[in-house]
């Protein structure tokens, strides 16, 4: 995703309504407002980005929504949408008017999303407008069949082709979550895809690319009231109408499938052997980033390094700590990776032993207060090198378009609360402890107890 050096701002939260501050270093103009169509926008105005623009949409489009069978359905959408004439059979496609106007950027699919970001001349940015309001309006209008099958079997090959080795969290969440759409690999299956109809990709897109999902970000060196004004004039009556809410993610239920507190082995398609130690938190929709955050990097800073060198001289060095949000949960996990034949059951008993006692730590003493401090320079790094797609997820979880919200919203954390977080959701007992292990070594290796 294109990312943007850009200062802090702050951003009005009436729409129609634009405001002036001094940003870190620089000026800046900011504004949000919500059409009655629940279309929302975003706007940082840039003066000093050097005539360039950008412009992102993000359309809430969950992968829970995508149709038992029809799994990849949003990315052979997303890639025939470029496929799109709006003037009609035979004329330019989207894609076309984009390259002719030399603009860069890029798309894709996420968990809970399909966005598309484009960059270019301050000057385009009307026409930049226009682009996606056609998208919008007419989602893969005249698109033939045979570009459609085209399409479809090169997405279909692409998945024949994948590696599942190279995606192991996808390995990890497909045990915890079975045939849940979280468990699955994006985006989709061979046969799913193969299985998708030109006529059932069209419904999709026009059910889906509507105003109450999407949300415009617009940086760069662009007065915000001027965007608002062009974003009226290029989108029309898909501002104006029909009165809409903006949509906001609905989590999904979700499968406790796999037991807490427990040692869980199962085969799977990785190199090494792989102990997964995984915590479920509130979805993203609680807007509970930071504190997950914050508890990802202390079993980075305050587990990992006390329970690696029990692996280092085994061929396989690697160690991780981090998180996996979508709507309906937080992943927040550590995962070693260990040689051919080990033994794991010390390997389980140190890490038992070090989550209790980095838990007695969180409880008590100064780690709550050192985790705050460590998550605000977090949340400072993360504002000042904001993305468009950043301020659409914030604004989506959040509510709010205020991306200074998020380090003062953690400077403001009462230590109380941060341990409350810890102990609700990141005790030993509430974790999964899940083996993934290479077919030839499952007879090996017996599943440790705890």
């Amino acid at each position: 995703m294109l990312r943007y050096l850009l200062a802090v701002f702050v951003l009005v939260q009436a729409a129609g309504c634009a405001t002036r501050g001094q940003a870190r270093p620089r000026d800046y103009e900011g504004y949000f407002g919500t059409y009655p169509s629940g279309l929302r926008l975003v706007v940082y105005g840039y003066p000093e980005s050097g005539g360039v623009s950008a412009l992102h949409v993000s359309y809430l489009m969950s992968v829970v929504d995508e149709p038992p069978g029809q799994e990849g359905i949003r990315e052979l959408a997303r890639r025939l949408s470029l496929l799109t004439r709006p003037e009609g059979p035979g004329s330019p496609t989207l894609g076309e008017h984009f390259e002719a106007s030399r603009s860069a950027g890029g798309s894709g699919v996420g968990i809970d999303e399909v966005f598309f970001t484009t960059l270019n001349s301050t000057l385009q940015l009307s026409r930049l407008l226009e682009f996606e309001a056609l998208r919008m309006r007419e989602p893969l209008a005249h698109v033939t069949e045979a570009e459609f099958i085209e399409a479809r079997d090169v997405l279909a090959r692409e998945l024949h082709q994948r590696n599942p080795t190279s995606a192991p969290q996808a390995l990890m969440r497909a045990e915890l979550f079975a045939d849940h759409p979280y468990g699955k690999q994006l985006p989709g299956t061979e046969a799913s895809v193969r299985a998708l109809t030109l006529e059932a990709v069209r419904a999709w897109a026009r059910a889906h690319y509507t105003p109450d999902r999407a949300v415009l970000v617009v940086m760069g060196a662009v007065p915000p009231k001027e965007v608002a004004n062009a974003v009226t004039a290029s989108f029309g009556a898909l501002v104006a109408g029909p009165v809409a809410k903006a949509r906001v993610p609905t989590p999904p239920p979700l499968p406790e499938r796999l037991p807490r507190g427990q040692v869980v082995k199962r085969p799977a398609p990785v190199g090494y052997p792989q102990l997964w130690v995984v915590w479920r938190a509130p979805g993203s929709v609680a807007g509970q980033h930071a504190e997950a955050a914050m508890m990802a990097d202390y079993l980075r800073t305050g587990v990992l390094p006390w329970v690696t060198p029990m692996v280092k001289g085994s061929l396989a060095k690697e160690a991780q700590a981090g998180i996996w949000a979508a709507e309906g949960t937080t992943l927040i996990y550590l995962m070693l990776e260990v040689g051919h034949g080990e033994d794991l059951a010390p390997l389980v008993d140190k890490v038992k032993d070090r989550l209790s006692f980095s838990w007695g730590a969180m409880m008590g003493g100064s780690t709550a207060m050192t985790q705050r401090q460590r998550g605000y320079a977090q949340a400072l790094r993360e504002v000042e090198q904001i993305s468009p797609g950043e301020v659409a997820w914030y604004l989506r979880t959040t509510g709010k378009a205020d991306v200074q919200g998020l380090p003062l919203g953690v400077a403001a954390m009462p230590v109380s609360h941060i341990r409350g977080y810890a102990r609700d959701y990141l005790r030993a007992e509430q974790a999964t402890f899940l083996l993934l292990v290479p077919p030839e070594d499952m007879e090996l290796q017996a599943p440790p107890e705890i």
